[in-house]
């Protein structure tokens, strides 16, 4: 088995020469990424330096030509990111992202024998787990839309009360309509990500402001095109965009501006309207 190569110190590191047989490789692969890919600048100098970082370090290791790098070289190299540069996970993901890209496009242009990155990980990224509101806000919240708050009162406390009951993303509920929503059930029909579909069961206090919503204030709503009219919660004034409408700054002092944390709620309490 192949001995790990040792990681180079941070002191001090030569530049890459002139005429280096990694020049052209990499020139090509720019090129192409500019031309074909049509990539940003910013983005076009970010994968430059990445790949300057990656030659000078193969120089160090006595690595001159794109064919001789291994994957030994190249897991090599991440550590070096890591524990000499002190990079971070996401920067280290990035840097992989880019020698992946490089070394298949060369492989893909028959300039290597194999891919060496092929059995290269990615370094996994610590998840932040989502906001949550506490259950006074959560309360708060439901309670903010009252008929002083606007004419769409009903409406928002609807939608607010769907995302809470039945954990729902703000698309989700905007996206609604009529035949989605089985009073008898107590279920709605949610079109999410990938157009993919589920049944989400509802409480009894979502499904009786939707009910009100649908008896009360949507059959006001004039000029309805037939594409909206089909909709639950797209009226004149076009799709709901996660704020209510018609709220004073005041009222929502106490609680987040974001959609997301009440749905995030539904899963990790036990909400009344679940």
């Amino acid at each position: 088995m192949t001995a790990s190569l040792s990681t180079p110190t941070r002191s001090p590191i030569p530049r890459a020469s002139a005429g280096s047989p990694f020049d052209a490789p990499v020139r090509d692969f720019l090129a192409y990424l500019r031309v074909e890919a049509g990539l940003a600048t910013a983005t076009l100098q970010a994968y430059q330096g990445d790949l300057r970082d990656l030659t000078v370090f193969l120089r160090v290791a006595g690595v001159h030509d794109p064919a001789s790098v291994t994957p030994h070289h190249l897991s090599d190299h991440v550590r070096y990111l890591s524990r000499e540069r002190a990079m971070e996970s996401t920067s280290i993901a990035r840097h992989l992202a880019t020698l992946r890209v490089f070394f298949r496009f060369l492989y893909a242009n028959r300039r290597l024998p194999e891919d060496p990155t092929r059995l290269l990980e990615t370094p996994h990224r610590w998840k932040r787990l989502p906001g949550v509101l506490t259950p006074r806000q959560m309360q708060a919240l439901l309670e903010i839309s009252t008929p002083e708050t606007g004419r769409l009162w009903l409406r928002d406390k609807a939608m607010i009360e769907l995302m809470y009951a039945a954990g729902l993303r703000a698309s989700e509920v905007g996206a609604l309509r009529l035949t989605d929503f089985n009073r008898t059930l107590s279920v709605v029909l949610v079109t999410g990500k990938g157009s993919k579909q589920r049944l989400v069961p509802i409480g009894k206090p979502a499904r009786e402001c939707t009910e009100t919503y649908l008896r009360e204030l949507r059959p006001t709503q004039a000029a309805i095109s037939a594409m909206r009219a089909a909709c639950c919660f797209r009226t004149r004034g076009g799709r709901w965009n996660g704020s209510p409408s018609g709220r004073s700054s005041a009222d929502w002092r106490t609680v987040p501006a974001s959609p997301r944390p009440i749905r995030t709620c539904c899963g990790t309490a036990s909400p009344p309207t679940c």
